[in-house]
């Protein structure tokens, strides 16, 4: 597909150029088919393009103002061995096998609320909270990461026997303070500046083939959703005080900022007498056959999961089955997902 800009080939399924970033044909991110201008929904898949990656304009038009402070996540991934792969394939192969990389890449960050900012080279970057942040933007970015590395395992075995070893990223994952600007094709989707990207670029650098290396910063953010090793501190080349980063080992089956919590332990409950005892009579009528269905509303942190952590805890296993579903924030593009 030739970018009616710059003239670039782009691999078939691309959606943005990787020369100059121009929105090329509007596809699906899952199934990679080419969508109509009308399309919600992708006709091949099912798959909800509400939830598309945003075309570069869109981005533009809600990025913050130029100098605006945000609290983000950066991540950087390299491909180890990169330059050894540029001596052993043709120059040819080693692009085919960059612009697919490069586009599941851009997949897998927007599923998971992100944007990648930039490619240079073999490396990736991407950042979350930027434009729209979550509460659990460091979450996320370490669950692309995760995704990522998986893709580029998964791609090796066509390539290491050529190249003499496998295929693996590494990556560094920063979060804290940044200043924004709208970006160029230098800079990146957006401009990034502060210590925060300075230090995910470091770790990066700092991190072993397939390993994942996180800030002190990230990890106190992450804590209960991924378990997680400490290494030896580190001078990371600008920096005046070494830092202790840690990598992560796995993620934990923790899949809410309340199941976190409840692994830490609660504080005795109190309070909510009188919507404890509407479940409590409510249960009660279930169990005689008589069918109830029960809402919950509120504003956020008013202790709706809370609420029905006790009453669950309180039921009679032997008169009740329980089964759970939820909705994660970061698989609102997934169809049928719950």
């Amino acid at each position: 597909m030739d970018c009616t800009k710059c003239r670039q080939v782009n691999p078939p399924r691309a959606r943005f150029c990787l020369a100059c970033g121009t929105v090329l044909d509007r596809n699906c991110v899952r199934c990679g088919a080419a969508l109509p201008d009308q399309a919600s929904f992708c006709i091949s898949c099912g798959q909800s393009v509400a939830e598309e990656a945003l075309p570069r304009a869109a981005l533009e038009k809600g990025a913050p103002p130029e100098g605006e402070r945000r609290d983000a996540t950066v991540l950087f991934s390299d491909l180890s061995g990169y330059t050894a792969m540029n001596e052993k394939l043709d120059p040819e192969e080693v692009s085919r096998l960059m612009a697919r990389i490069k586009l599941e890449a851009e997949v897998i960050v927007t599923r998971y609320g992100g944007v990648i900012n930039q490619f240079i080279g073999d490396e990736v970057v991407a950042v979350f909270g930027i434009p729209s942040a979550h509460e659990d933007d460091p979450v996320r970015a370490i669950r692309a990461a995760l995704d990522l590395h998986a893709l580029v395992r998964a791609m090796s075995p066509g390539a290491e026997e050529r190249i003499g070893h496998p295929l693996r990223l590494h990556t560094g994952i920063s979060t804290g303070l940044v200043v924004t600007s709208t970006g160029d094709r230098r800079d990146g989707t957006f401009g990034l500046t502060g210590d925060t990207v300075n230090t995910g670029a470091r770790l990066a650098a700092h991190a072993a083939s397939d390993t994942i290396v996180v800030s002190p910063a990230t990890r106190s953010r992450v804590a209960g959703y991924f378990e997680t090793e400490v290494l030896p501190q580190v001078r990371l080349k600008g920096k005046a005080e070494p830092i202790v980063p840690h990598r992560i080992v796995a993620a934990t089956e923790a899949q809410s900022r309340f199941e976190v919590m409840a692994d830490r332990g609660f504080t005795a409950y109190s309070g909510r007498s009188e919507e404890m005892e509407v479940l409590r009579k409510c249960g009660d009528r279930t169990a005689q056959g008589r069918g109830e269905f029960v809402t919950i509303v509120g504003e956020a942190g008013m202790g709706k999961s809370r609420l029905m952590h006790e009453f669950r805890k309180e039921l009679d296993r032997a008169r009740f089955t329980v089964l759970e579903g939820r909705c994660q924030p970061d698989g609102a593009g997934t169809p049928f997902l719950p």
